[in-house]
């Protein structure tokens, strides 16, 4: 059996999905004060949001405090 290096073509699938993806910085809190800074990423910002909250310990219960989709500072109380 012979292997290749080449990558096999994604059936059925675009690449122009992939073009403009969502990336942000996000701030998350939980009721005991505790914070998390993670990054998120996803097609909308739904997604990427949602992204960030899967990426935190699943121990406690976080919310979105802030979030930046550039370099800036964290909106919300993160803002410097």
């Amino acid at each position: 059996m012979e292997h290749s290096l080449r990558p096999r073509a994604l059936t059925g699938t675009s690449y122009s999905t992939f073009s403009s993806p969502i990336v942000v910085r996000v701030a998350l809190e939980c009721p005991d004060g505790e914070c998390w800074l993670t990054i998120g990423g996803g097609a909308t910002l739904e997604k990427a949001l949602d992204s960030a909250l899967r990426s935190a310990p699943a121990q406690k219960r976080w919310r979105v405090a802030g979030w930046n989709e550039d370099s800036g500072p964290y909106s919300s109380r993160y803002a410097d």
